[in-house]
């Protein structure tokens, strides 16, 4: 049995598995700011989905950025109170580290896109998340770039001396403008509710800045948009940002479409990422 772990900013998704090909059962439940209440959440997730059988190997998918040499959370801007843990005092030895796997959650996600979902026929994948935050990776030949040791997209900067984002204390970043919280801070609406075209099309030139920027450090041969604000992709923000990024005419722009997978993206990544290290 294998388990896969998305834990977003909002919702924790647990997956299990025994093939690392398809899921067998996932447990969604709202994701806790207090780090004992999501250890249990977590813990009794993974119980009820594996019946009492062996945990071979768990992967987990975490909101932030993770220093993988010294097995610890860096900064978790969403979840703060993960921020600088181990581990171990995540899960309190329950899961041995040994067979634990962690990764950045829209790493996986990525990873997951371009495997099974909208980049599987691409070679190199560029996949943005937009969600409570903004995140992204470069996958190229179906693996996660070893060298890039951050995937946080979202935090460049697209306007000097821009908004003060309380999450990641910056000014102007990407995910300032364009990440689910923003939104909502920026429009005093959110998202899911909005239907004012005016709003999307001011949103689709901040994401414009994004994905150019994008295309010149990545040069990807498709960009993948994922996260919960992709559900309005082609209905409000489609058009207008095509047509912003048609004005560009340094980079030639690749198919920009939405995440084939949806919220199953990270958990699918996570069996990706276990298969391809055993």
């Amino acid at each position: 049995m294998y388990i896969s772990i998305d834990l977003g900013g909002t919702n924790t998704r647990v997956a299990s598995s025994k093939d690392l090909k398809s899921i067998l059962g996932v447990e969604k439940v709202h994701t806790e700011q207090n780090v004992a209440i999501e250890r249990k959440v977590i813990l009794d997730a993974i119980r009820k989905l594996s019946g009492g059988e062996k945990i071979e190997r768990t992967c987990i998918g975490i909101p932030g950025m993770v220093n993988k040499k010294n097995m610890k959370f860096n900064k978790i801007p969403n979840i703060p109170s993960l921020t600088g843990l181990s581990y171990e005092e995540l899960f309190r030895n329950e899961i041995d580290p040994g067979i634990l796997l962690v990764e950045n959650d829209a790493t996986l996600a990525g990873l997951g896109e371009a495997v099974m979902g909208a980049g599987q026929n691409y070679d190199v994948v560029a996949y943005l998340t937009l969600g409570t935050g903004v995140g992204g990776v470069r996958i190229s030949g179906k693996k996660i770039d070893p060298h890039q040791n951050y995937s946080e997209p979202g935090h460049m900067i697209i306007q000097e001396e821009g908004r003060f984002f309380k999450p990641c204390e910056q000014h102007g970043c990407l995910e300032s403008y364009i990440s689910g919280t923003a939104f909502k801070q920026i429009h005093g609406v959110s998202p899911s509710e909005c239907e004012d075209q005016d709003i999307w099309d001011k949103y689709a030139k901040k994401l414009a800045l994004g994905i150019i920027n994008t295309l010149a450090m990545w040069g990807p041969d498709i960009v993948v948009l994922g996260g919960s604000m992709a559900n309005k992709f082609e209905t409000y923000f489609k058009d207008p940002l095509l047509e912003q990024l048609s004005r560009h005419e340094l980079f030639t722009i690749p198919p920009i479409v939405r995440s084939a997978l949806g919220d199953d993206s990270g958990i699918y990544g996570g069996l990706v990422l276990l298969s391809q290290s055993i």
